[in-house]
């Protein structure tokens, strides 16, 4: 009798343990546990050897007390891609999936930017990590004073065209004046800058 009693209170306490831990420790924000869920809840074996680990499909779960969708292409996204227009696509690590953030700061760029500069568009089968978020405007030297001010470093990596540099002068024999126009308005901005800007 000694011993079931014993035992009865064994799991007793560890159902009551388990709770505790599940009340106080497991609240949504800590980040062993949350990324723990993220790695057996969101992630599967690639078919694609090459890929090691993808994103599952269709799936929405909550990490950091934020819910986050999958759709059918394993991207954060509501709504499925249309396969026949540009999208803007980035990829990274968590902190591109927006990790314990209600929108990712690609949804802040491509909303706050489109409407004053011209956005890369990258199609939906391509991989761009964005070291540099290269974008283009018309006010580039303006815009690059107004961001360096506020905190943002900017860049412009790309000052001539390939056909003015001297290794490629002797190929550029026909009109290459959209090339020429876009090196007057390009500018990169550096991603994790923003991302602290917009966080």
């Amino acid at each position: 009798m000694k011993i079931l009693t014993f035992c009865i209170s064994i799991i007793i306490s560890l159902v009551m343990l388990e709770g505790l831990t599940r009340f106080i420790i497991d609240d949504g924000l800590n980040y062993d546990i949350e990324m723990m869920k993220y790695a057996t809840n969101f992630k599967s074996i690639s078919n694609n050897p090459k890929v090691g680990l993808e994103h599952k499909k269709n799936i929405k779960k909550k990490l950091m007390n934020v819910e986050i969708s999958l759709n059918s292409d394993g991207f954060r996204n509501k709504n499925d891609l249309s396969k026949n227009s540009k999208k803007i696509l980035m990829l990274g690590d968590s902190m591109t999936l927006g990790w314990g953030a209600q929108f990712t700061f690609s949804y802040h760029l491509d909303n706050k930017l489109k409407d004053y500069v011209k956005v890369p568009l990258i199609n939906k089968d391509s991989l761009h990590t964005f070291y540099i978020y290269a974008i283009q405007t018309d006010q580039r030297d303006e815009l690059k004073s107004y961001l360096n001010e506020n905190g943002i470093g900017t860049n412009i990596h790309y000052k001539y065209p390939v056909h003015q540099t001297k290794a490629y002068e002797k190929y550029a024999t026909n009109d290459l004046t959209i090339s020429e126009e876009v090196c007057k308005k390009i500018i990169s901005l550096f991603i994790i800058n923003i991302t602290r800007r917009i966080s």
